[in-house]
């Protein structure tokens, strides 16, 4: 665990140095121009904000770990940036509520401060609510919420495991009517995004 957090640690210090240094390569960055948003450029400014969002996500995966460790002190920044709107870490008080890690195991917490997530566009969360309302876990069940919350899901970055989660609902009719050939179209969107596991789909 030690080396595993120290990697982290390492991975986290290269994303920061690499954006800063691409940030600071540009002295005119905030007096640009909208002609020099060349394709090139553009192209550039996406990775900018890619490498941004992996360093958050690295940052939320350390504070994580250190909590996993015994190390409570940071639910109470995550509490309030939480309360503050940041939807990402309305997402990880909903996990730590979920686990029961730090706080008292609260599923009705959990499945509240994931919809606030949710609402906010967080592809993650909305698949959470997607899954628990089709389970009735912390709220009551709901399919017909939790099929327009899964569809909103697989439109961001859990569309490998959203379409999965559709697919399983109509193929097994879970309290909905079977639809094989839904759940199949479901299936092959999972597939088609090419995700590690998306062979698994096939099946």
């Amino acid at each position: 665990m030690v080396e595993k957090k120290r990697l982290l640690k390492l991975t986290i210090t290269s994303l920061a140095a690499i954006f800063c240094s691409q940030l600071l390569g540009q002295d005119d960055f905030w007096e640009d121009r909208l002609s020099d948003y060349t394709p090139e450029r553009l192209e550039r400014l996406d990775s900018l904000a890619l490498a941004a969002e992996q360093l958050d996500t690295f940052a939320r995966l350390q504070t994580y770990m250190q909590m996993e460790d015994g190390d409570c002190d940071p639910v109470v920044e995550i509490d309030s940036e939480a309360r503050a709107g940041d939807p990402n870490w309305q997402w990880m008080l909903s996990t730590l509520y979920f686990e029961g890690l730090c706080l008292p195991q609260n599923e009705q917490q959990a499945f509240v401060w994931a919809e606030r997530a949710a609402q906010q566009g967080l592809s993650g969360a909305q698949f959470d609510i997607a899954l628990w309302l089709s389970t009735g876990t912390g709220a009551t069940l709901d399919m017909e919420a939790s099929i327009s919350w899964a569809e909103r899901a697989s439109e961001g970055s859990e569309k490998f495991r959203a379409n999965m989660l559709l697919g399983t609902i109509f193929r097994n009719g879970n309290n909905v009517v079977p639809d094989f050939l839904r759940a199949e179209s479901y299936y092959q969107n999972a597939f088609d995004t090419e995700h590690p596991d998306a062979a698994s789909a096939c099946l």
